[in-house]
């Protein structure tokens, strides 16, 4: 059974390979280090969110770890869990799609708000989800696993002139991991607001079986770090 002796003073919250027990899917396994930086950061900034919104579908598996992340750390603070939706406006760039993100977004009126992506390559679709939270007036930070060094420092940069925050897990790919990763249970297809389910009734019985039994590994696997890496944070 996973267990962490913290000693008062000095202790410095770290990944333990004792948080891997039980988990299956050697792609969360694989990148579990690197999401235990990204959660460090998040929750030792003492920020709280009452949004999440998440970018693409492959951010999505990421999008549930930071959510239930930041929902231990507000209910400990008597506050309200975090509201998240998930669109897949990130990557094809279609005008119409980024006009629906915004009424999505206005509609709901948050406050605080985390842009959540897996991955960032050259930083245009985050950066477009940005301006749109920017146009509304809304106090956000962005969130994602890896990503290319320059593009990374371009958007630090941009953000800090603001006040705003980038976390991040590692410079480089490793986030790219999710990208096109069945785990998450959805698809996006062509110009769709949201990302669509990959499983349906048009599939063999036997394929929706064995993928749903994959979408719930990956989400069970997913809660269970989250939960681990919650104990040595908190």
């Amino acid at each position: 059974m996973y267990e962490v002796q913290k000693e008062s003073g000095n202790y410095e919250p770290s990944f333990r390979e004792s948080m891997l027990e039980d988990i299956e899917l050697e792609k969360i396994r694989e990148i579990a280090p690197t999401l235990f930086v990204l959660a460090k950061k998040i929750i030792q900034s003492g920020k709280t969110y009452d949004f999440i919104l998440s970018d693409d579908a492959s951010g999505r598996l990421v999008s549930l770890f930071i959510k239930r992340l930041i929902d231990r750390f507000q209910m400990g603070k008597g506050l309200s869990k975090t509201d998240i939706r998930f669109v897949s406006g990130g990557r094809h760039g279609n005008t119409e799609t980024f006009c629906k993100i915004k009424e999505l977004v206005k509609k709901i009126a948050p406050t605080h708000v985390l842009l959540v992506t897996e991955c960032i390559d050259t930083g245009r679709s985050i950066l477009i989800l940005s301006n749109i939270l920017r146009e509304l007036n809304l106090d956000f930070d962005i969130a994602t696993v890896s990503g290319s060094e320059d593009s990374m420092s371009n958007i630090s940069s941009l953000l800090e002139q603001t006040s705003k925050r980038l976390y991040f897990g590692s410079e480089g790919w490793a986030g790219s991991t999710f990208q096109g990763y069945s785990g998450s249970g959805v698809i996006k297809y062509g110009d769709s607001l949201f990302p669509r389910k990959i499983i349906t009734r048009q599939h063999m019985p036997n394929y929706r079986r064995k993928a749903q039994s994959c979408v719930n590994r990956a989400r069970k696997d997913i809660a269970l770090l989250a939960e681990r890496i919650w104990k040595e944070l908190a």
